[in-house]
């Protein structure tokens, strides 16, 4: 894997994105990738497997750059995201399409994920302004489990896999009647990384041919991801319910582990903890002098009841430092004396002469909600070194 960049396993983005567009994303790495860019056919769906299947076979000789910038388009490939870059388009007097390529017909190719792409290469300013605005935005975090022990060695070979992949495809099928679920395994030396894709309930809606409206039902699929880091013994789970994760969890433990009760103890979700700022109270400031590549870093809002286990709630916001502002409004509050809810860190980094932003929400025991797809490891460290993450022994002695 990528130190600081997670391979771009965006199924959906691939096999819609414009691959006329994409292409001309491709050809800024033409030098640093080993994707024959000329070999590339027409528009069909060989073309786009084997594009899906070489950014999923990435390793330390991918450039990190480019999976970097893929997850960002990806990021702003939303409603959100292209609502942000309007805005910014309009602050500037830009036109993210030139009018005249708006008088096409039927528009059907300015979705989401082509209005990403076109300012990533045509207006990177407006971009990098709404990837920045985008920080603001709540991000959706994996589920974290920890692990009775560590350095516990995953199964790899196809009986494991395949028993995850019946096991899963039981519980999904069951679930959504999709008769449609996938897992993809990638052992790396960090662990073990498995992609669940699977189908989700029917949309029926209605749907514009020609000129005529007409109702289309379908399914859309889903995809779910598992990375286990074996020397911590910790899963990550992304899925779409708690009690999803919950499932894929136990599943993983029994199929790829071999232990179906390696998550099962008391411990297992208390993984963070407010207690530096609870403690500090005032005094209190994050620490990354050593770190080369942090340009600032801050507390940006806290919410916290006036007393343990509820009363009144208070939350403050501040751009440069909310705990500051908390004791110049209230200079009595004592936060050791009360109950942090949570609280919002700003990283600010300086990486390839460019300013890389990410907004952390902290909210124990067990939520750390961040944009994980780049930066994840740097962010971890700093959270670890300023006192926020449990540690195994620590998490036992506090439950």
């Amino acid at each position: 894997m990528v130190r600081h960049v997670k391979r771009f396993a965006n199924k959906k983005f691939i096999h819609t994105v414009d691959l006329t567009l994409l292409k001309r994303f491709l050809e800024r790495y033409r030098e640093e990738i080993t994707l024959d860019l000329d070999a590339l056919g027409e528009d069909n769906k060989q073309t786009r497997t084997r594009l899906y299947e070489y950014f999923l076979a990435a390793d330390e000789s991918y450039s990190p750059q480019m999976l970097d910038d893929l997850h960002r388009i990806a990021e702003l490939s939303t409603e959100v995201g292209v609502a942000h870059l309007r805005h910014r388009a309009e602050v500037v007097g830009a036109e993210l399409i030139p009018a005249a390529e708006l008088e096409e017909k039927d528009g059907l190719r300015f979705n989401c994920r082509y209005l990403a792409v076109r300012a990533f290469l045509d207006h990177p300013d407006i971009f990098e302004a709404a990837l920045d605005w985008m920080t603001f935005e709540d991000h959706q975090s994996p589920a974290e489990f920890v692990g009775v022990d560590e350095d516990v060695k995953p199964h790899v070979g196809k009986p494991a896999r395949d028993a995850f992949e019946q096991q899963a495809s039981a519980f999904f099928n069951t679930r959504y009647q999709g008769r449609y679920c996938r897992a993809r395994l990638y052992h790396d030396e960090d662990g073990v990384n498995i992609l669940v894709i699977h189908g989700k309930q029917p949309v029926s809606t209605l749907v514009i041919v020609g000129d005529q409206e007409r109702p289309l039902t379908f399914r859309e699929t889903k995809q779910d991801t598992l990375t286990y880091d074996q020397a911590t013994g910790r899963l990550k789970v992304t899925a779409r319910t708690e009690e999803e994760k919950q499932r894929l969890c136990a599943i993983f433990a029994t199929t790829i582990l071999g232990k179906p009760k390696f998550f099962d103890h008391g411990e297992c979700r208390r993984l963070y903890t407010l207690d530096p700022i609870a403690k500090a109270g005032a005094d209190f400031r994050l620490d990354g002098e050593w770190d080369p590549d942090l340009v600032e870093a801050a507390v940006v809002e806290i919410q916290f009841y006036n007393q343990p286990r509820g009363g009144w709630v208070m939350t403050i916001r501040d751009a440069k430092d909310a705990i500051a502002r908390l004791y110049e409004k209230c200079p009595d509050t004592d936060l050791a004396e009360t109950e942090i809810n949570y609280v919002r860190l700003r990283f600010t980094f300086l990486l390839n002469g460019k300013k890389r932003k990410r907004t952390v929400k902290i909210k124990p025991p067990s939520l750390a909600s961040f944009d994980r797809a780049s930066l994840e490891d740097k962010v971890m460290e700093h959270l670890k070194r300023n006192g926020f993450c449990l540690s195994r022994r620590a998490a036992a002695a506090a439950a």
